[in-house]
C-alpha cells in the first residue's frame, strides 16, 4: 500500500483520457506511459494515476461508476483541465474537499479520502 497526501480543492476522478483531452497523447508519453500508480505532475500541480486490471467500468463503495478506456483511473486537481468539457460526460466524479486528503493504493485499487473505488470490474 502507498499513500499520497493531496492539498484541499476540487478534484476530477475517472479515466485521466477523458480529462485531458487533446493532450493526452503528449502527457501519456511525457510520463512514459504511467507504467506505475504513483503521483505524477504538469506545472508544479500533482496528480494520481492508478492502473487498473482492464479498460470497463468500476465501482466505488457508493456503487458510483468510473468508466475506464485508457486502462488508468485517476485523481487530478480541477486547474489542470478544463470543467467545462467534463459538463455532460458520465462515468466520472468531480469532488470538492476542504481539507488536506489522501489517496491510498491497493494493488487494482485506491481510496480517495476513505472512498474505495474497487478493482472489480463491469464490462458489459
Amino acid at each position: 500500500m502507498n499513500t499520497f497526501k493531496f492539498k484541499p480543492g476540487k478534484y476530477y476522478i475517472g479515466d485521466p483520457s477523458y480529462c485531458f483531452g487533446k493532450e493526452w497523447s503528449k502527457i501519456l508519453k511525457q510520463n512514459d506511459f504511467f507504467p506505475k500508480s504513483q503521483v505524477y505532475s504538469i506545472d508544479n500541480q500533482n496528480f494520481f494515476v492508478q492502473n487498473m486490471i482492464i479498460d470497463g467500468t468500476y465501482y466505488d463503495d457508493k456503487n458510483q461508476k468510473y468508466f475506464c478506456d485508457s486502462g488508468c483511473l485517476s485523481v487530478v486537481p480541477i486547474e489542470l483541465i478544463n470543467e467545462e468539457d467534463l459538463k455532460y460526460m458520465k462515468g466520472i466524479k468531480i469532488i470538492e474537499i476542504d481539507k488536506e486528503f489522501e489517496v491510498r493504493t491497493y494493488d487494482n485499487s485506491f481510496r480517495v479520502n476513505g472512498n474505495l473505488i474497487k478493482d472489480e470490474i463491469d464490462d458489459e
